[in-house]
């Protein structure tokens, strides 16, 4: 999946609530938090870290994260739980031809506007 990702936030709390619903539904745990900062780990020592910008007006809003889903039913699984979790619905579960056959994702905005997207890539 990757090693380690970091993004700051405008505002933690609302990133906390939704980045909690999606990755400990995925099976991260939380291994570090206090009041600007929160990071989750992966069962493969994956880390996954939010921060409170300095200035939220900083905040960049031109990342595009695809977590790689195992089938097509962790792929709306992801969608409800970012969705449930406060993102803003960019597109619902559905398969993607345009990028190949057998692409199925989901993309949510998170509360920053960043492009989260749930993807398998294969038949079932």
């Amino acid at each position: 999946m990757f090693d380690h990702v970091s993004l700051e936030v405008a505002n933690i709390e609302k990133s906390r609530k939704f980045w909690s619903a999606v990755l400990l539904g995925f099976g991260f745990t939380i291994e570090h938090e206090d009041e600007g900062f929160a990071m989750f780990s992966s069962p493969e020592g994956n880390a996954f870290v939010i921060s409170a910008a300095e200035k939220p007006e900083d905040v960049s809003y031109n990342v595009h994260l695809a977590l790689p889903a195992k089938d097509r039913a962790e792929v709306e699984l992801f969608y409800k739980l970012a969705v449930d979790g406060g993102g803003k619905s960019n597109l619902a579960p559905a398969l993607h031809p345009e990028y190949h056959p057998g692409y199925y994702a989901a993309f949510v905005y998170d509360p920053d506007g960043h492009n989260i997207e749930a993807v398998f890539h294969g038949a079932e």
